[in-house]
Order: structure tokens, then C-alpha cells, then sequence
């Protein structure tokens, strides 16, 4: 589920800062993995000028700007391979963050890519790739090995 928002901008600065976080992924079933965390990406801020991530801030003009804020993915139900569903990505001033990446299950079932990655299921599944699509800087890690 994603809930939808709308920011105008009236006079002000034509630079704003930004902090996009879309939602996680679910973890999924019975001797199973965690889901991964939302993409984060956000810009050079006051609380956050010393981080190796930050970004530059991005102008705007005096206008409406749609925001969309991603939900979180649903856990796996059920014994079985139940794998997470990965998270629903955010978007604001142009700017995406991907969902995270839902948990793999029981039996060497993989992660789901996302922002970061889910992890592998039980019996060495694979974790997945975290940052996906990439961006710079990175939005997210990958999922560890079950």
C-alpha cells in the first residue's frame, strides 16, 4: 500500500533539502529470512553534513510537487516456501527510493533485490543484491546468506 501526499512550495528558498525512505520488505516463513530495509537516499542537511552519503540539495520553483510514500511488503504466510514481498518504493522531487527486498524461505530460496537487499533462506540461500538500480551514493546494502 502507498499513501499519496503533495508538497507546494510558496516563495522560500529555490533549494530544499530532501529525505526520501520507501518500505521495507517482509520477511518471509518457517526457517526463513528477514526482509531488507527501504532505499534512503537524502541530501546534504544539517544533521547529516558530515555523512560520506550526502547528496546536494535540489532546486525547485514556486509549484506543487506529488509525493508518494511506499508501504511496506507482506510477510510470507504459511509453513512452506513463503518468500517476502519486497517493499513499495517512495518518490519525491523527483527523486526514487526503492522498496527493500522481501526475505527468501525455507530451502536455499534467494533474497528479492530492492534498496537493500532481502536476506537468503535457510540452507545458504543467497542474499540479494541491496542498491538496486543503483544510484550514488548507494540507497542500500545487500541481504546476508541464509
Amino acid at each position: 500500500m502507498e499513501q499519496n501526499l503533495f508538497l507546494e512550495i510558496i516563495g522560500g528558498p529555490n533549494s530544499v533539502d530532501y529525505l526520501v525512505v520507501a518500505g521495507g520488505g517482509g520477511g518471509a516463513t518457517q526457517h526463513s529470512a528477514g526482509g531488507g530495509s527501504g532505499g534512503l537516499r537524502f541530501s546534504a542537511c544539517t544533521f547529516c553534513s558530515s555523512s560520506p552519503l550526502k547528496a546536494t540539495a535540489i532546486s525547485v520553483s514556486e509549484t506543487g510537487y506529488p509525493i508518494v510514500i511506499g508501504g511496506g511488503g507482506a510477510g510470507g504466510i504459511g509453513p512452506g516456501t513463503h518468500d517476502g514481498v519486497s517493499g513499495v518504493p517512495s518518490t519525491a522531487l523527483g527523486i526514487t527510493s526503492t522498496g527493500g527486498g522481501g526475505g527468501g524461505s525455507y530451502g536455499s530460496r534467494p533474497g528479492l533485490t530492492g534498496g537493500s537487499g532481502g536476506g537468503g533462506g535457510s540452507d545458504n540461500g543467497p542474499g540479494a543484491a541491496g542498491n538496486t538500480p543503483p544510484t550514488s551514493p548507494s540507497q542500500g546494502n545487500s541481504g546476508g546468506t541464509g
